[in-house]
């Protein structure tokens, strides 16, 4: 039972060393020694040596692939030891050297030297990025891969990039950096950045809409100031409603669009973006952050969350090398999602890296912005990416780049291969992700000069009432940089901090003075802070704000004429109102009275019709009493034992009520009957004419 268990385990070892080994034991070991001389153009000269050794049953492949430096190779010369020519082409970023003649002289240990020219790097401005990234040889066993990059002195000082040079030195003016791995191919991206800083013109073109049938305040974001970069505003079109800085920095221009607006929005801007080298030699721990930096940005929320890595010691670890820990870690061990873009990607390890460096208490935000490298390669067009920044105490912030990482070590530096277009700190979606509206072009010139910002400044005392009034200060920046630390100088001892201020702000201050300082015109004094306090050689630009009596003579003139209308006016206008009521209750008598006339026209078209004057119209009276000789006595006789009958009188004929101003004769006015009346009065009535 023993003996077959001892036989299953070596049969498992020597099966695991035959995957492992089968080329070196049955093939070639091939040993790769490149060498690039980069020249002032970014011409490239590379010369590439392939030595092969054979193993046992080794035989010649039909095609190897190398690593192709630059792109457009051209004088392109590949021989073997024994000088004959070794078919060379170009196939994306490798060259395939065809070695049917070696194979076909079953050659054993070979070697083939290969040359050409070609343009190498990515200049951004006056910087130039020359990256070499890792070479997949595939299927070939490589025992070691060496890599010499020279450079002249005319192409100026460098500073390296990703894996550090094995050796470095100097000889004849030129500088040689050697980069070399004795097991295997080298597995991490190098290269050299010539130049400290670039610059590159950006031009903003968004479109702003207001698609609700209401007034919208709409923003913009221009990128920040960062300790990588400067950003000078030339020109925004057309003229914004406000401009201010956040909480981050970023530059907010804001637009009030009225209902259904579209409104064009355009931006000139140049930014300078510089290579940084970090001083790391900090060892203050997280009790020396300001507490304000880590009330601000420690909080944890659904996007920047704990992911649970442990340090145990982190309180008593310096800030450096905690953050240190925590980004190699975070660059190792965190996978994106599958199916992720680019940007997707990097934001996603970016947010994650943010949200590990709070859980332990350092500062830290998300970067949006564009990038022309992924650490390994350059890019022809700036990308979309994110990154992070760490505030480290001493130090400042400091870029991180989870995604850099990937290919090589960037932590502690930061080069013009990135451009920052937004800073999240409070919120991980806000500003949004907007590199499409921005055009980046790289120019060939030296960094602006930082313009001395003289601001225009209005100040005035309104006096308002004898011993008070209303001080206002207008600070309008002109177009530039971004300026720290401004404040003003108000009399001989008010100091205002204004903190930073954008390119083309307007700054608005009131307050108030009382008593004698309200009659005393003062100097108004801008400048930037250098301490605590403003001194004269801080001061920029200046005014005097001087007392304008013209509100409280607007306010008199006001009172006076209060009181004559108290005094004058409104008595008149209660007398007025009284008359208007007066005449409208007559016009209501006259109305009544008009009625009443009318019933009486109709009276007239009733004597008319009969024919009787109107200065003899009748009017209703009492009947008179009847006499004796007018009682009618009926003979209906009383049903025995009933009472006796009472005599019924018969009474006059009644007049007709007809409402007359004058008395007339009733015998003259009951002649006719009702329905003869009316009819009469149809009759008659078209002749008449009422005035």
């Amino acid at each position: 039972m023993k003996s077959r268990i001892l036989l299953g385990l070596l049969m498992a070892v020597t099966a695991t060393l035959n995957m492992f080994a089968p080329a070196r034991a049955a093939g070639f070991e091939y040993s790769f020694t490149h060498e690039v001389t980069i020249a002032d153009n970014l011409a490239t000269t590379v010369e590439t040596t392939i030595r092969a050794k054979a193993g046992a049953n080794a035989s010649v492949p039909g095609t190897i692939s190398v690593p192709l430096f630059g792109v457009s190779p051209t004088n392109l010369i590949a021989r073997d030891s024994n000088d004959n020519e070794i078919a060379a082409t170009a196939e994306g970023n490798a060259l395939a050297l065809r070695l049917n003649a070696l194979q076909a002289a079953g050659a054993k240990d070979w070697t083939i030297r290969l040359s050409y020219t070609s343009t190498s790097g990515l200049s951004i401005g006056q910087s130039t990025v020359f990256m070499i990234a890792p070479f997949d040889y595939g299927e070939v066993a490589v025992a070691n891969e060496e890599v010499t990059l020279v450079s002249g002195a005319e192409v100026g000082t460098f500073v390296t990039r990703g894996l550090k040079p094995t050796e470095s030195s100097s000889s004849a003016g030129n500088f040689i950096n050697t980069w070399r791995s004795s097991e295997g191919a080298l597995k991490t991206a190098f290269g050299l950045l010539f130049g400290d800083n670039a610059v590159a013109d950006v031009t903003f073109a968004k479109t702003l809409e207001n698609d609700t049938y209401w007034w919208q305040t709409q923003s913009i974001v221009l990128p920040p100031d960062t300790n990588q970069q400067q950003v000078f505003i030339n020109d925004i079109s057309p003229q914004p409603r406000s401009i201010h800085l956040d909480e981050d920095g970023n530059v907010i221009v804001e637009y009030r669009l009225s209902p259904r607006q579209s409104l064009d929005v355009s931006a000139n801007l140049q930014v300078v973006t510089n290579s940084y080298t970090y001083s790391l030699e900090s060892s203050l721990l997280t009790n020396d952050i300001d507490p304000l930096l880590t009330e601000r940005y420690t909080s944890l929320n659904d996007t920047w969350i704990d992911t649970s890595l442990a340090f145990d010691d982190a309180v008593a670890t310096p800030v450096v090398d905690l953050a240190r820990e925590i980004y190699e870690k975070v660059s190792e061990e965190y996978a994106a999602p599958q199916g992720d873009s680019a940007y997707a990607a990097a934001l996603s390890r970016a947010n994650t890296l943010v949200g590990e460096m709070r859980a332990n208490k350092i500062p830290a935000r998300l970067v949006v912005g564009a990038v022309f490298g992924d650490g390994a390669r350059v890019f022809a067009s700036p990308q979309p990416s994110a990154w992070t920044e760490v505030y480290i105490p001493a130090v400042g912030w400091m870029t991180l780049d989870p995604n850099f990482e990937q290919s090589a070590s960037y932590f502690g530096v930061a080069d013009v291969q990135r451009m920052a277009l937004a800073l999240r700190g409070f919120d991980p979606e806000y500003p949004p992700e907007n590199s499409t509206s921005f055009s980046i072009t790289f120019v060939d010139s030296e960094p602006p000069s930082t313009p001395v910002t003289k601001p225009e400044i209005k100040a005035t005392k309104h006096m308002l009432l004898p011993g008070l009034t209303i001080d206002t200060i207008a600070v309008k920046m002109p177009p530039g940089v971004i300026v720290d630390n401004a404040g003003l100088l108000i009399g001989d001892d008010e100091q205002v901090k204004l903190g930073s201020l954008a390119p083309l702000q307007t700054l608005n201050i009131r307050s108030a003075s009382m008593l004698a300082a309200a009659f005393t015109s003062e100097s108004v004094q801008y400048g930037v802070f250098s301490g605590d306090q403003l001194a004269d050689s801080d001061i920029l630009a200046q005014t005097t704000m001087n007392v304008s009596y013209l509100p409280m003579i607007v306010l008199v003139l006001l009172s006076l004429l209060g009181f004559v209308s108290v005094k004058y006016l409104w008595p008149r206008i209660q007398a007025r109102r009284g008359r208007d009521k007066s005449d409208k209750e007559s016009r209501n008598k006259l109305t009544i009275s008009a009625d009443a006339e009318g019933e009486d026209i109709e009276n007239v078209d009733m004597l008319e019709a009969l024919d009787i004057p109107q200065d003899e119209t009748p009017v209703a009276t009492e009947p008179e009493p009847m006499s004796a000789q007018q009682e009618v006595k009926h003979p209906v006789a009383n049903p025995p034992g009933a009472p006796a009958a009472q005599p019924i009188t018969e009474e006059a004929p009644r007049a007709v009520h007809t409402t007359p101003p004058k008395h007339i004769p009733l015998e003259r006015a009951h002649e006719a009957t009702p329905e003869e009346i009316r009819r009469e009065i149809q009759r008659k009535r078209p002749r008449r004419l009422i005035q």
